[in-house]
């Protein structure tokens, strides 16, 4: 695994977007193995300790989220008609930047296990008709 350091700080568990990343790296608060870094671009390996401000950085490629929805609220990222109240409106703004989104749906009313992930090949294989999964 090779990866950008401002994406690599992007999807840690800091939950920084690139342009923050790119900040805190040229304002010299990253280290690679103790050395620090100021370019965003400078490519991180496997196995190589991230910190930023002195506290190590885990890395998470994808995110994986269970809720309990509650009854009343839209299963949806937006809404067109106006006034529904939305499951996004129970998860943090940092986590939204990640491009996560439901698999699956829940009725308004319907209260029950709803997933998200900004995992795309995971969501389609769990909602693909051609999978078979059971709802």
């Amino acid at each position: 695994m090779s990866i950008r350091l401002d994406k690599y700080l992007s999807d840690s568990d800091k939950m920084l977007s690139r342009r923050e990343a790119a900040a805190v790296i040229r304002r010299g608060s990253v280290a690679l193995d103790g050395v620090t870094v100021k370019d965003p671009s400078r490519h991180v390996n496997e196995g190589v300790t991230v910190t930023l401000d002195g506290d190590r950085v885990t890395y998470q490629e994808f995110i994986y989220l269970m809720m309990n929805k509650p009854a009343g609220c839209v299963t949806a990222m937006s809404d067109r008609r106006g006034g529904e109240r939305l499951v996004t409106e129970f998860l943090p703004a940092e986590l939204l930047r990640r491009d996560i989104s439901p698999v699956g749906r829940l009725d308004r009313d319907t209260t029950g296990l709803l997933i998200f992930t900004d995992d795309g090949m995971s969501a389609h294989r769990a909602l693909s008709p051609k999978t078979h999964v059971t709802k």
